[in-house]
């Protein structure tokens, strides 16, 4: 039996109608509010991305608390809501505060950073974490605390490796952060891309010295482009938001305007980049170009991308589709299984075979991950984000825009 929302109509009012769907297992709540944890960084190196799955977030408790209107539950969901700052000792003091409340239910932290810093708290303290966005395969370990409504990048390295191998390239330098989330997407990257990975540069997120590492990198690339040509080298950036103030620093330098450059699913549809004039001419400029996992298709899709640019005001980015699916797997755990953080552990994997959602069939691997490896090329036309190809693991690279 899946659980499919949809959306309808009903005497001139938008309503939220669900087929297919159980009733409440034996566990499920009584009545009253369930206080769910979210961990976003609403500051910090991802806060762009932090307000985008807020949006996104309380939209699907909307729903959620719709659902169980409509069914004739008494129960309801709520978030407590706690800011990580992007920092993984923020995540560690946020998820012991909402522990002290009683709160054992947690969607988030968004970074495998945090996730891994906050990871043995959950563990020895019997919590649930469903992260929306975390993808270090570091982090992928059957029967622990932690589920990803995300692919780990064992899969995105080698699919970003065969979009630079499309297009020609055959000489990268990466350029990544020093985290979990950062040497792990370098190391499936650089052991995938059949061509000369250079030794690049990893910065300290904390304090990064672009400047320095501006003027080291157009070094590097002068050096591979009078060996290999302009066309045939590029730059992987694999980073947050920090992206914007690397891309002023670096269009200081002509050659790394001469060449392509590449990035990650923490880039893909990023406003910030796009709302700085100078970084987003110089994305332009280099044909800036990234991978994210791919959605779209389903009523839930369309729902939450025009709910999202109703509120933002722009195209959101794929993160916002995970986002929402971690809350309504949360949320049918909850009501099949009460919220017992070892039943609701139990429960998650069926709750995501039971669901259609925004990134359509939702599929947990022994590790609590999401399967597939399905991903869209996003790149910056015309000062917008846009989708301009697909990329399924085991095939070609297919660019349609």
């Amino acid at each position: 039996m899946r659980i499919v929302p949809v959306a309808a109509a009903l005497a001139g009012a938008a309503v939220i109608a669900y087929a297919l769907l159980p009733g409440p297992g034996p566990d499920a709540p009584e009545e009253g509010i369930v206080h769910v944890g979210a961990i976003i960084p609403l500051s910090g190196d991802l806060s762009s991305m932090g307000a985008d799955i807020l949006v996104s977030t309380r939209f699907a408790v909307d729903e959620v608390n719709g659902y169980l209107g409509e069914r004739g539950r008494d129960w309801r969901m709520a978030l407590a809501v706690e800011d990580s700052t992007t920092r993984p000792v923020t995540a560690l003091d946020k998820i012991s505060a909402l522990k002290a409340r009683g709160i054992d239910l947690v969607l988030g932290p968004l970074s495998s950073a945090e996730v891994r810093h906050v990871k043995g708290y959950a563990d020895s303290n019997g919590m649930v974490i469903v992260s929306c966005c975390s993808n270090a395969p570091s982090l992928a370990v059957p029967g622990d605390s932690v589920f990803r409504m995300n692919q780990d990048h064992s899969h995105l390295g080698p699919a970003l490796a065969r979009l630079l191998e499309h297009d020609g390239i055959r000489a990268a330098v990466p350029v990544w952060r020093g985290d979990t989330w950062g040497d792990g997407l370098h190391g499936h990257f650089a052991g995938a891309f059949d061509g000369v990975v250079d030794d690049g540069i990893r910065y300290v997120p904390d304090a990064p010295d672009f400047a320095a590492a501006a003027s080291l990198l157009a070094g590097r690339v002068g050096d591979l482009v009078d060996e290999h040509g302009a066309d045939a080298v590029a730059i992987l950036f694999i980073g947050f938001d920090e992206a914007t103030i690397f891309f002023q620093t670096s269009s200081d330098y002509g050659v790394l305007g001469d060449v392509r450059w590449y990035g990650t699913n923490a880039n893909a549809g990023r406003s910030r980049l796009l709302d700085d004039p100078v970084a987003s001419q110089f994305a332009g400029d280099v044909r800036f170009t990234a991978m994210q996992v791919a959605s779209g298709g389903s009523p839930a899709y369309e729902r939450i991308r025009a709910h999202a640019l109703s509120e933002l005001g722009r195209t959101p980015p794929a993160y916002v589709y995970s986002s929402y699916d971690a809350a309504w797997v949360m949320a049918l755990a909850i009501d099949e299984a009460g919220t017992d953080p070892a039943a609701v552990r139990e429960a998650i994997p069926r709750a995501a075979a039971s669901y259609v959602g925004a990134l359509g069939d939702i599929r947990l691997n022994e590790a609590g991950d999401l399967t597939g490896a399905s991903y869209q090329v996003i790149s910056i036309v015309d000062g917008a984000w846009e989708v301009v190809g697909t990329h399924e693991e085991g095939g070609p690279v297919v660019i349609t825009g």
